[in-house]
């Protein structure tokens, strides 16, 4: 089934011997998943003609893409602030005065006013865990 010798030594591994396993690992689960996609076939005429179980070849198919499409866990990472003071609450805001105040069941509070920037509060709810 490999295209060329360039393939994964993994591909070596039967399809045919993969196929009849109860359970896959992630090397067999990539043979049969590579072998479907360079058979041409769609994933239920491939099933079909292997014996492979179609749900079971959509999930690791899916399971693999998410692995492989992931981002690196370097890419969080935390920003410097400065704390100037207390925040204002609602009751200290001028009348008229646009702002919101997201709490969160952790009891941390956060009071933006106008303008403030979203991708920076969306990194900081992903550094406090929501």
């Amino acid at each position: 089934m490999p295209k060329s010798s360039s393939q994964p030594a993994a591909r070596s591994i039967s399809l045919a011997a993969v196929a009849r396993r109860p359970r896959w690992r992630e090397e067999h689960a990539r043979v049969v998943v590579a072998a479907w996609k360079d058979s041409g076939l769609t994933m239920r005429e491939f099933s079909a003609s292997n014996s492979v179980p179609q749900k079971r070849l959509e999930r690791w198919s899916c399971k693999l893409r998410k692995r492989d499409n992931a981002q690196p866990k370097e890419a969080l990472q935390f920003l410097p602030i400065e704390v100037a003071g207390a925040a204002p609450t609602r009751a200290e805001h001028e009348p008229g005065e646009d702002f919101m105040e997201l709490s969160l069941p952790t009891g941390v509070r956060v009071t933006l006013g106008a303008g403030f920037d979203a991708d920076a509060l969306k990194r900081l709810l992903l550094v406090v865990g929501c």
